[in-house]
């Protein structure tokens, strides 16, 4: 599979490479905004490949940055007036700092920074190109990214308090996406989730997913137009499929519980051993000298192979598979080991921790292995799969029951409470997010039954969460699936059509866990599209461009009703593609032979994503044999839902978006103080001429403009971006002249002294 990891920072170094200076000396000058881009794809023990590129890396408001005059710079930044300022004081310095400067900005530079960038009085004369790239994601696993500066997005998107970013939030949404493909090279057919008329009356927010698709298209189209290698010429795969929902489709998989390694570390862990942010985990360890060590584990697929092929095991499977590798690990070097030490499985920590050699592999081992001990007894302390799961897999399999029987007459709320909501030993955030999974199977209950569970649960009127709880339940109104009804005699949402669910459950096969048997819609959707595009009815997932000539021709005669019941999500989940004589499932049929290199799927959930879904996916990629990227502005644990859920009805001060605070534009004072000690009032005569030589001739991007070199015009700027990175760089020929006349001087010289 194609690793966005990889991809990202093939993209970046290309970005860097295509950038001549002399003698190929480059600075590189980023942001803390770019450095968390940086972090995700350079592993900070080998930065060789970057630093093969560059002469050195330096975060732009870094104390200890130093710069050389005689080099050019590239900032590769966010275009914001802080960071301007700064790159403005770099040349207000005497000397300056670099020669010149090479401009590469992420998405974002409006008119008015524009503008602002061209008002600076020293700036313009130093840039010898300017480019904007395409550079928006965080790619936090091989198929899994983030798009970048999109916070607080479901409130953004879903709180009628917050909609004054919603359109900036889209077009920051659908830059990353254009990244994700720009970096692939695909050119992708574009296919979004399409509400019904009721769906949209009660939450228009529903119909963000068909806002971001449209205008995805129109600048994907506008991007291809604009340069001639896009999409890749060499790109033998089927094309691909970009499918773009949001966080209304699906509200079971954020809040059930998931077993699989990475859920129940990032999901059930509350302790502050694991940073989620970070994606570190501290834990203590014997060390070789039998005193116990205080370790940081990090937990990102570049330093930790071993995380990387157990994080979306089943729990269980992933303690048989550290066993077996420990296991191995002392079987292979058996003269390292005293086997009268290992009396049962906690004693392998202890060996391990004593063998002198195999230090990278020995910490991996013993790190998973304290982290899945961890998550295993907090399943057993919480009676998670004892009693939790069995309930939330029959109610999110719609009443059935793992060998498909439908239990739903027998599933009554007494089941719920007798194996749920009355152990004592069961948590109360784990009780209150199975009486939502419980309304939203039943569709919805009216506000008394509610609090009477809750009151059930120990959470009465008097308890200092009982609003809060109540609140979420009835919020869930405000997402256009109403989970508190009015009255008794008001029908389900179901019903009433207000809502339709897409997920489902394994069913009928030995092979899934009984406990992981449920199918987010994800999963669900991506088999469909894999399997055969029309299993998707055009009126729930439509075509932004309209459905492709090849699957038009036969949609006459495909019945989607009749192929949805002949091929259930039992029989497509795990299948490989239906074909007949009148549908083909791949989308160039013509090419079918050629195409080698496996088919992408693109699949981005706007309002966050949950580590269930990020399995689903991974699932469909190693079943259907496709490379399927996973997106969203965030990753929600299912607390980080319930708390998003909660704050939909408040207000823009109680919320205190992060775009709401004031964004600091002063540069440090450390900066301004250089600037006032190389800027002496009265220069001596030479230093004064060469400062007024520096602004005497216009540089390439003031040509690029049709700047005036007296005074720039700061009331003219480009509608949009231009590209003045292909401009003929002065640099190289300049140090060339100048090479060749002074050893013309020389040779006067030794002709003189002959």
């Amino acid at each position: 599979m194609s690793s966005l990891i990889t991809l990202q920072k093939t993209y970046i170094c290309s970005v860097i490479d295509e950038i001549k200076t002399p003698h190929n000396l480059k600075f590189l000058v980023i942001d803390n905004f770019v450095q968390r881009i940086f972090d995700s794809v350079f592993p900070a023990n080998t930065s060789n490949e970057l630093l093969k590129r560059v002469t050195s890396c330096d975060l732009i408001d870094d104390e200890n940055r130093t710069g050389e005059h005689p080099i050019e710079v590239i900032y590769l930044l966010q275009p914001t007036k802080y960071n301007i300022k700064i790159i403005n004081s770099d040349f207000e310095q005497f000397p300056t700092k670099y020669k010149k400067c090479h401009l590469r900005f992420l998405p974002g530079l409006t008119m008015e920074l524009k503008q602002f960038l061209d008002s600076q009085p020293r700036l313009p004369y130093f840039i010898n190109s300017l480019k904007e790239i395409n550079l928006s994601i965080v790619p936090k696993q091989s198929f899994v990214f983030e798009s970048l500066n999109v916070p607080d997005a479901f409130q953004v998107f879903y709180n009628k308090n917050c909609l004054t970013f919603v359109d900036d939030y889209i077009s920051k949404i659908v830059d990353s996406l254009i990244n994700v493909c720009v970096i692939t090279g695909e050119y992708p057919i574009i296919r979004h989730y399409q509400p019904n008329e009721k769906e949209v009356e009660n939450c228009q927010s529903t119909c963000i997913s068909q806002l971001v698709a449209k205008l995805l298209q129109q600048r994907l189209d506008d991007y291809s137009r604009t340069n001639y290698n896009y999409p890749d010429p060499e790109n033998k795969r089927q094309r691909s499929i970009m499918i773009i929902t949001d966080r209304t489709l699906d509200f079971m998989s954020p809040l059930f519980h998931d077993f699989t390694y990475q859920s129940l570390a990032y999901n059930e862990l509350t302790s502050k051993k694991l940073n989620k942010d970070k994606d570190e985990y501290e834990y203590e360890v014997e060390n070789e000298q039998g005193q116990m060590e205080l370790k940081i584990g990090s937990l990102k697929e570049m330093y930790d192979s071993i995380w990387q092929e157990l994080r979306y095991m089943h729990i269980m499977d992933a303690k048989d598979a550290i066993n077996h590798k420990i296991n191995k690990l002392i079987q292979d070097n058996p003269l390292l080991v005293d086997r009268q030490n290992v009396k049962n499985a906690s004693d392998l920590l202890s060996v391990v921790a004593h063998l002198k050699m195999f230090d990278e592999e020995r910490r991996q081992l013993i790190l998973h292995k304290v982290l899945i001990e961890e998550c295993l007894s907090i399943v057993g302390e919480r009676k998670l799969a004892e009693n939790v799961a069995e309930s939330e897999q029959v109610m999110m399999g719609k009443g059935k029951d793992s060998d498909g029987r439908n239990v739903s007459k027998g599933f009554t709320l007494a089941y719920l409470i007798e194996n749920v909501l009355s152990i004592n030993d069961i948590s109360t955030m784990d009780k209150v997010r199975c009486i939502a999974i419980y309304g939203l199977y039943r569709g919805g209950l009216i506000e008394k039954d509610y609090s009477s569970l809750l009151h059930f649960i120990g959470v009465d009127f008097n308890h200092p969460f009982f609003e809060q709880f109540m609140k979420f339940y009835l919020n869930f109104e405000l997402l256009g699936t109403p989970l508190v009804k009015k009255s008794v005699k008001q029908k389900s949402f179901a019903e009433e059509n207000i809502k339709k669910l897409y997920s489902e459950t394994i069913i009928n096969n030995t092979e899934i866990y009984t406990t992981s048997r449920f199918v987010p819609a994800c999963g669900v959707i991506i088999s469909k599209s894999i399997t055969n595009a029309l299993l998707l009815p055009e009126s729930e997932f439509n075509f932004v461009k309209g459905m492709p000539v090849e699957l038009y021709e036969h949609g006459e005669e495909f019945d989607a009703a009749k192929n949805e019941e002949e091929h259930s999500v039992s029989a497509v989940i795990k299948s490989s593609n239906i074909r007949s004589q009148r549908i083909k499932t791949n989308w160039n049929i013509k090419k079918e032979a050629m195409n080698i290199e496996r088919q992408r799927v693109f699949y981005y959930i706007v309002g966050g994503v949950s580590h269930a879904e990020l399995k689903a996916s991974y699932d469909q990629s190693v079943w259907k044999n496709r490379d399927v990227f996973i997106g969203s502005d965030s990753i929600l644990t299912p607390s980080k839902f319930m708390e998003n859920v909660l704050k939909l009805s408040a207000t823009r001060l109680e919320l205190e978006l992060k775009r709401d605070q004031k964004v600091n534009e002063d540069i440090p004072a450390f900066i301004k103080n250089k600037i006032n000690k190389s800027q002496p009032v009265h220069r001596r005569p030479f230093e004064d001429k060469q400062y007024q030589h520096e602004m005497a001739s216009p540089s390439n991007y003031m040509k690029m403009e049709g700047k005036n070199t007296s005074s720039l015009n700061t009331n003219i700027a480009p509608q949009k971006m231009e590209d003045y990175s292909n401009f003929k760089e002065p640099g190289v020929d300049t140090m060339q002249s100048l090479e060749e006349k002074s050893q013309k001087k020389h040779s006067k010289f030794r002709k003189l002294f002959k």
